[in-house]
């Protein structure tokens, strides 16, 4: 195989869970991987009509859960867990160097509409010198059979197909039911938990599915041909985006102490809403275009245009979920859940499903746990 290195995406909000998360996956694709990287998000999300930052990053929290992540990111370091870490600030250099290649300069923004990550993940793909790029986001949990060779056909399908910019494992534990394999999708589609819309068109090819969907939690990507593909935004899309950006920026100015009121601390309409709060809701989800688009999106868009594809692979050695949200229950579940993922074990309901479903992984490790105590 090509040169890889290992890329994990890290933030604030994964204090909670990467301690258990992390090293695990390095431990996992070390063997495989020339270079080990953390790209490590201290930038909190700016204020969009879906995000009230101030109210929902308030500056002290924030600032003091940044530094608690550094302290677990020098404490891996001391232990060569990584072997570059590069921390994003609200004051990089970084981000004007990223904004001209993937964005052609317009979007300068941290994070999306939605407060998720998107310089980020533009520096995780940017980067790396290595031909391919094995990316991780910290929350994800992998499964890999021992003497699994799913990364070496990865490398083997992206050398050998020019369309194929990326590949990923399954998204969500196999069927187990032979009825259902092979399956028309990678997951299913529209399912609320199933982690794939039906929107995202897949094909189904010899081991796997080809899609113009990249998720942006778990991929091998060949970064030569990523590169290509710069700048994200086309030509004809460049004005629409300038227009969207400036179109935010006074929304946000006319926002402090107006009739707007905090673009992002206004609940969806309600019956019997006064007509300014009504108004309000209609500048703010009708009439202002969602900027800055998800980085997956705009990927999408000109993958789309390119006529390039994802190849999902449908081989069962190798799979991932995803938790939505972390509540207290999934953090205290979470050292009985690893062990059972590592074995390929998910409950029924899990398959086919990417992100969690707690309720039954609760039951599922009950269920394991009175079985063990009866044979003992």
């Amino acid at each position: 195989m090509s040169a890889i290195t290992l890329q994990i995406n890290l933030c604030p909000g994964d204090i909670a869970y990467a301690e258990l998360t992390v090293p695990r996956l390095v431990k996992m694709y070390r063997p495989f991987c020339t270079h080990i990287l953390a790209i490590v998000d201290c930038c909190p999300p700016q204020t969009t009509q879906f995000v009230n930052a101030i109210k929902k990053f308030a500056p002290d929290e924030f600032a003091q859960r940044v530094s608690v992540l550094e302290k677990i990111l020098i404490g891996w370091q001391q232990e060569g867990l990584f072997d570059q870490v590069v921390y994003l600030k609200p004051d990089s250099n970084i981000f004007a160097g990223l904004s001209k290649r993937y964005l052609r300069g317009i979007v300068q923004e941290t994070h999306d509409a939605f407060g998720h990550a998107l310089m980020s993940y533009m520096a995780a793909l940017d980067i790396p010198k290595t031909k391919y790029i094995l990316h991780f986001d910290a929350d994800i949990l992998m499964y890999t059979q021992p003497g699994s060779t799913w990364l070496e056909e990865a490398c083997d399908r992206l050398e050998k197909d020019s369309t194929l910019v990326a590949v990923s494992p399954r998204i969500s534990p196999p069927p187990t039911h032979p009825d259902l394999d092979p399956e028309i999708a990678p997951a299913l589609p529209n399912h609320p938990e199933s982690g794939w819309l039906s929107t995202w068109k897949t094909h189904s090819v010899e081991g796997g599915w080809l899609s113009d969907w990249i998720s942006n939690r778990c991929f091998l990507v060949d970064k030569e041909r990523l590169q290509k593909l710069q700048p994200l935004i086309a030509d004809d899309e460049k004005l629409s985006v300038r227009f969207y950006a400036q179109l935010h920026q006074l929304a946000r100015r006319l926002a402090k102490g107006s009739w707007l009121g905090n673009l992002g601390d206004l609940p969806q309409l309600q019956p019997g809403d006064s007509f300014s709060r009504r108004l309000r809701n209609i500048v703010k989800y009708r009439l202002l275009p969602i900027y800055p688009q998800p980085p997956e999106v705009m990927l999408h868009a000109k993958l789309r245009r390119e006529g390039l594809h994802c190849l999902y692979l449908s081989r069962k050695d190798a799979w991932y979920v995803h938790p939505t949200t972390k509540p207290a229950d999934f953090i205290q579940l979470l050292p009985q859940l690893i062990p059972a993922i590592d074995r390929g074990e998910a409950p029924k309901e899990q398959q086919r499903c990417s992100e969690i479903r707690l309720h039954f992984w609760k039951e599922y490790l009950q269920t394991q746990n009175l079985d063990a105590s009866a044979n003992k």
